[in-house]
C-alpha cells in the first residue's frame, strides 16, 4: 500500500477523541466573536485615519496626537484625525522586519511636554556578519514642529543580545511614573550602556 501510512486502531481513536475534546471545547467555551461591523451593546466602531503600513503598535502623546508604529520602521502621526504625510522618524533603513521583527514599541517620557522625548523599541538590522539585536532609541520632538523629531536627535539608550529567532521580539514598551525610575540603565556603566 504505496502512498499510505499505517495507523494503529488505538492511535486512530486517541486522535479521534483529542479531536472532539477540542469540538467539544469551542462548543460549551466559544463565545460570540466579533468581526467589522459587528460590536457588542453599547460600543461604536469609528475609524480614525487611513493609509497606515503594517501598523504594529500606538501611544497617545500627552497632547492627544497618536503615534503609530509601522512594521517597517516608520513612527507616524495621527493629528486631528489625519495621517501626516511626513512621519515623525523613520528608521526603516535600520530596521529588520524578517518574522515578527521590525518597529515594535512606543513610549513617551513622563516630562515630554517639557523636553519631547519619545522612545522606540526597534529591531535593529544585522551589521556585517553579526545578526539583528533589538534596541530602545530616544528621539526628541522638534520644538518648532513637534510632529517632526529633532534631525540628528537618535541617542541609542539599550541594545539587547543579537537575536536568534524570528519571532517574539515585542511586547508592550510604557513608561513609568518618572524619568529617574523609568531610564536608569540609560545611566549604567557596562557594555550594554550607550557611548556618550
Amino acid at each position: 500500500m504505496s502512498g499510505y501510512v499505517m495507523v494503529s486502531k488505538s492511535r486512530l481513536l486517541l486522535v479521534t477523541l483529542a479531536l472532539l475534546a477540542g469540538l467539544a471545547s469551542l462548543i460549551a467555551f466559544g463565545g460570540t466573536a466579533y468581526g467589522e461591523g459587528e460590536l457588542p451593546e453599547g460600543f461604536d466602531q469609528t475609524r480614525l485615519t487611513g493609509g497606515l503600513q503594517n501598523p504594529t503598535a500606538m501611544e497617545f502623546a500627552p497632547d492627544g496626537r497618536l503615534f503609530v508604529a509601522e512594521k517597517a520602521g516608520t513612527l507616524r502621526v495621527v493629528k486631528d484625525g489625519q495621517l501626516l504625510d511626513e512621519p515623525f522618524a523613520d528608521l526603516s533603513n535600520k530596521t529588520n522586519v524578517a518574522g515578527e521583527r521590525g518597529l515594535l514599541g512606543i513610549a513617551f517620557d513622563p516630562e515630554f511636554a517639557q523636553n519631547g522625548y519619545v522612545y522606540v523599541y526597534h529591531t535593529h538590522k544585522a551589521v556585517g556578519q553579526g545578526r539583528p539585536y533589538n534596541r530602545v532609541v530616544r528621539f526628541t520632538a522638534d520644538p518648532t514642529n513637534a510632529d517632526k523629531a529633532v534631525a540628528g536627535s537618535e541617542k541609542k539608550l539599550l541594545r539587547l543580545e543579537p537575536l536568534k529567532a524570528m519571532n517574539h521580539n515585542g511586547g508592550p514598551y510604557t513608561s513609568a511614573t518618572t524619568a529617574s525610575s523609568t531610564w536608569p540603565w540609560a545611566r549604567m556603566p557596562g557594555p550594554k550602556a550607550p557611548s556618550p
